[in-house]
């Protein structure tokens, strides 16, 4: 099984995301093969660590113009997958 890593699941999208992903209807609960795991991403070190733990990051936190790629190189060092759902920008390489 792919491990997904969603940044942001604490805001607007980030919940929504979660909730497809798991196939849950309700938005407020999480399956018990979701782990809650607090991430600064002003942490280079935690964005980092987290990273690495995913095969897949979905970036719901903002689009990678405002957060200056930050994730999006993260996520391309840690060899997963990067994601960014606002379809604001496009980071292929």
């Amino acid at each position: 099984m792919k491990k997904i890593g969603v940044i942001g699941c604490g805001g607007t999208i980030g919940p929504i995301i979660c909730s497809y992903l798991s196939s849950e209807p309700d938005f407020c609960k999480y399956p018990e093969n979701f782990r809650w795991k607090h991430l600064d991403i002003n942490d280079d070190e935690e964005l980092s660590d987290f990273c690495g733990e995913c095969d897949v990051v979905l970036n719901c936190a903002g689009p990678a113009y405002v957060l200056f790629e930050k994730v999006a190189l993260a996520s391309a060092r840690a060899g997963a997958v990067y994601v960014d759902v606002t379809d604001a920008l496009m980071f292929n390489d």
